[in-house]
């Protein structure tokens, strides 16, 4: 049940509440209804509340419910909601599976009321929730939180949902202490593409699915040792008599398919420059973009602090780890690709294949380097994709998902 879906409500039929039937029937004896569960608490701002989760052999099929003192007996649980919440809004299951709890769910230090309901018993996490509103001293309905990653710097938070063997994304933003709902996405096992790459879906989307979420960056390094094993040349390499560059296997495949798909889209002059680059190599070109800088005049230290917001020190570039690629239609790298079409459809399409653009525009205070077009980095789809529709840099991501 998507979100769209559950904001129309949609009710499914409520378990028949044995209490309300005290004659036997052709199907079924009627089983006296007893005390499941008890949960007495305050939400938080003080307003007492206090559930009998009634049921027969185990089974719930009505609450008894308080709140402020105000009591209500043998509820059924489509009652029950209208009686804790003010409205019969909400969504129930067949088989009257319900969890009431506490917990944080805005992340504001105070604890929030929840009611949540799955559909099913087995794979499936809860798909709909009320919380309590302190600022508005009423229950209300609050979308999917379930284990929220709370991103500080825009102030979402996201929620991953397993419903049916598939997996959904929730965006929310607070709003006035109050949860908005900001979409959703379905996680992608396969994408239909416009050419046949399903011999390339091992690579895309491979089976080591955190296997290549490994960070370089100014504050993340590897020694002059480190060389990534199983390497294959990039068969897209720029044909200018450079030597051709080389990537770890998975995301030379990955790139591959990309390329099929680009050049089925129109865009054909899109080359890779750049993949590949060694210790000794990386500390080679960072020197010369030093020396450049300083024929401009700047002194030795200003020269280094201009070249290290697009230069990495040796150790610390991701190019080390063979997991990325510089690739562009330009003579040399350029913020000027922004501007081609083959840059737009990159952007639009690159997460299908496993790849993000590594230094998006207005992340620099993040990733320590200014806005690379030209730059794209391998993660396997299910990363990408979310990296994609999160609007976030890798390394915020990284924050994110821990």
């Amino acid at each position: 049940m998507l979100a769209g879906a559950l904001c129309s409500c949609q009710k499914e039929e409520v378990p028949s509440d044995p209490s309300t039937d005290t004659t036997e029937n052709e199907n079924s004896d009627y089983v006296e209804k007893t005390v499941l569960k008890t949960e007495q608490f305050d939400v938080s701002d003080g307003v007492p509340v206090k559930l009998d989760f009634m049921g027969a052999e185990g089974y719930l099929t009505a609450v008894n419910v308080s709140v402020g003192g105000e009591e209500k007996d043998s509820l059924d649980l489509r009652e029950a909601t209208e009686a804790v919440l003010g409205h019969k809004e909400g969504i129930y299951s067949s088989d009257g599976t319900y969890s009431f709890m506490t917990r944080d769910v805005n992340l504001d230090g105070k604890t929030d009321f929840l009611i949540e309901g799955w559909k099913g018993t087995e794979g499936n996490t809860p798909y709909f929730c009320y919380l309590w509103n302190e600022n508005r001293g009423s229950f209300e309905y609050a979308f999917h939180v379930v284990s929220p990653m709370f991103d500080a710097v825009s102030g979402r938070i996201y929620s991953t949902v397993f419903e049916d063997g598939n997996e959904y994304v929730y965006m929310y933003r607070l709003f006035e202490g109050t949860l908005v709902d900001d979409g959703y996405f379905s996680l992608s096992d396969s994408v239909e593409f416009s050419v046949d790459l399903s011999e390339y879906e091992q690579y895309m989307s491979p089976a080591d699915r955190d296997g290549f979420l490994m960070l370089l960056n100014k504050t993340n390094s590897v020694d002059a040792n480190y060389v990534p094993e199983n390497m294959i040349n990039v068969v897209n390499t720029r044909k200018d008599g450079r030597a051709t560059q080389k990537m770890v296997e998975t995301a030379e495949k990955a790139l591959e398919a990309l390329y099929l798909e680009m050049y089925a889209a129109g865009y054909t002059d899109v080359s890779v420059t750049s993949a590949y680059r060694s210790y000794e190599y990386q500390g080679t070109l960072y020197n010369n973009y030093v020396n450049s800088e300083m024929n401009k005049g700047l002194s030795r230290e200003d020269a280094e602090k201009e070249a290290n917001k697009y230069s990495a020190l040796p150790g610390t570039s991701e190019h080390q780890a063979a997991l990325c690629c510089d690739m562009h239609n330009l003579p040399s790298a350029s913020q000027a690709f922004e501007n081609q079409e083959a840059y737009k459809w990159l952007c639009d399409n690159a997460w299908k294949f496993g790849f993000i653009l590594r230094y998006p525009k207005d992340k620099e205070d993040v990733t320590g380097y200014i806005f690379e077009p030209w730059h794209y980095r391998f993660v396997g789809r299910y990363h990408a994709e979310k990296i994609h529709n999160f609007g976030l840099c890798f390394e915020e991501y990284l924050e994110l998902i821990k």
